[in-house]
Formats: C-alpha cells, structure tokens, sequence
C-alpha cells in the first residue's frame, strides 16, 4: 500500500509535515499553520526534555532574535505538531508552501522529522545538520559507501521518480489525475512485486 500511495503521485499533492516545535513557539507556529494552510485537525504530542539531541545530528540552533542567529541549544519542552492533508495542486505552489513552512520551523528553533517531505537544499540542511559529527560517525564504523542521509531524504519532485521523454511526459499526467494515478500506483505496486515478500519469507522460515 506504502508503494502504491508514492507511485500514484498523491503524495505529491499532500502537505506531509511532522514538526518538533518548542513548546514556548507552538501557539505561533499554530497560528501560522491556520493562517497558511487552514489544515485540521492537527497533531499535537508533547516530547521528551531532550527531543533536539534525539531527533540526528542536528547543530545547536535555536531560532532568531532580532533577525540575528543564537547559536545555543535548545533543550526544554517541545510540542510535536503533524500537518497533514491536502496541498496546492499547482508544483510550484506546492513547492513554495513546503519550503515557506520549513522556513518558519527553522525560524523558531524546530526540527524536522525526516520522513516528511524535504525541500531544503543540501547547503539548507546541512546548516540545521552537523555534517561534522555525521561525517565522523560513518568513517568510524566504515559506512562512507552508503548514501547519505541526505541522498535519502532529499526531494525527488518531477524528476527521477518518473523519467524524460514521451513516456515520463505520460506518467506525469497519468499521475496527476485522481482515478488514473490510483491504478497507476497499484500497477506500479503489483509490478514491484511488494505482495510476494511475506510468502516468500515464509518460504524461507
């Protein structure tokens, strides 16, 4: 199912954020959500004291004052906040929505969490992620052939997902129609052969 909601390009047309927003900004960063998005309900879950320290290599920061950077940490309360639900149909809206709403996060001292659609640039992320420390850690235990975590997360948006040509120009507009992008999805799903994993496994058991 996970494989088929991707291939069909919904969620492409969904906001999907899950943000970690300290607890004294919340109420602003709510506010800017019902101003920008108009999205209910939300999700809203208090975190652990250490919730920065625990969500990767993420660099002291903690928002602005007075336009002006304070590089200190920012362990204390936070609030998890989950927008979800449906975006600007139009890509370039779409995109500019996602990057305004990371802007905000990072305005106030919040973080991410990587599974929700990324849009920041490597330079971006690597200014909230210590690329320092991430660097080391994969050297010491000799990980350094592997994808980044950056390669993982970054967006995809129109480009590999779907190909050049005739036939990406197919898919994209396949993708972009409700009914059709659905069959696409399961198509895409079935085609994967995603079903057969657990009865393979069982094979092997």
């Amino acid at each position: 199912m996970y494989h088929a909601l991707h291939a069909s390009g919904h969620t492409d047309r969904y906001i999907i954020q899950d943000l970690a927003i300290p607890a004294d900004d919340a109420p602003k960063f709510i506010e800017y959500v019902d101003a920008a998005f108009g999205l209910y309900p939300l999700w809203l879950c208090p975190l652990r004291h250490d919730t920065r320290k625990s969500m990767g290599h993420a660099r002291p920061y903690c928002g602005e004052i007075d336009g002006i950077a304070v590089k200190e940490g920012c362990e204390g309360e936070y609030i998890n906040v989950g927008v979800w639900g449906p975006g600007p149909q139009e890509e370039s809206e779409y995109v500019r929505v996602n990057r305004e709403l990371e802007e905000k996060v990072k305005a106030l001292g919040g973080l991410k969490w990587l599974y929700a659609r990324v849009f920041y640039t490597e330079e971006e992320f690597w200014g909230i992620y210590d690329k320092e420390r991430y660097t080391a850690l994969r050297e010491k235990y000799g990980a350094t052939s592997l994808p980044t975590v950056w390669d993982k997360v970054k967006d995809r948006k129109g480009r590999e997902d779907v190909g050049g040509g005739a036939r990406g120009a197919l898919r994209r507009f396949v993708k972009r129609w409700g009914l059709l992008s659905g069959f696409y999805g399961v198509y895409k799903a079935v085609l994967g052969g995603d079903y057969l994993l657990m009865k393979k496994k069982k094979k092997t058991q």
